[in-house]
């Protein structure tokens, strides 16, 4: 028998092709990170000087077809020797991430730049990840992290 869960993954597996992101299952949901494996991804983020990424943990409940959101931010290191160019550093930050920038009088490079970052962003993903949920039918509980 085919469960929303399944049906919930499969619709985001279909869709995940679509944007910079993976979706791994995991014991109680999934989770969504930012592809830095894949070399386009990667030297996007490389040439717009990403200092971050992130994972979207997202415990489902089945019975009552609700999905908590939890983010993990984490540092990430380029430079040559590491493997595939990068390394994730230590400095983490998990509950429910929210971040802002400004930029007063910008240019049009520094605009464009603005654009092409925003989808390497935490809040961009997070947007994805509640819209997919939405999509099929699943309510957003809260954002935060998960206490036992």
């Amino acid at each position: 028998m085919i469960t929303t869960t399944d049906q919930l993954y499969a619709a985001i597996e279909q869709s995940v092709s679509q944007v910079p992101y993976t979706m791994t299952r995991t014991q109680d949901g999934f989770k969504v990170e930012l592809d830095l494996f894949t070399p386009e991804i990667r030297q996007r983020a490389q040439k717009l000087s990403i200092d971050r990424t992130f994972t979207i943990g997202v415990k489902l409940d089945e019975n009552k077809q609700r999905a908590k959101l939890t983010d993990t931010l984490k540092v990430v290191t380029w430079g040559p020797g590491y493997t595939f160019g990068f390394q994730v550093g230590t400095s983490i930050q998990k509950g429910s991430v929210a971040e802002k920038s400004f930029t007063f009088g910008g240019s049009d490079e520094a605009k464009a730049r603005a654009q092409e970052t925003k989808p390497l962003a935490i809040k961009a993903a997070r947007t994805w990840v509640r819209e997919q949920l939405e999509a099929n039918d699943w309510k957003v509980s809260g954002i935060g992290a998960f206490f036992g």
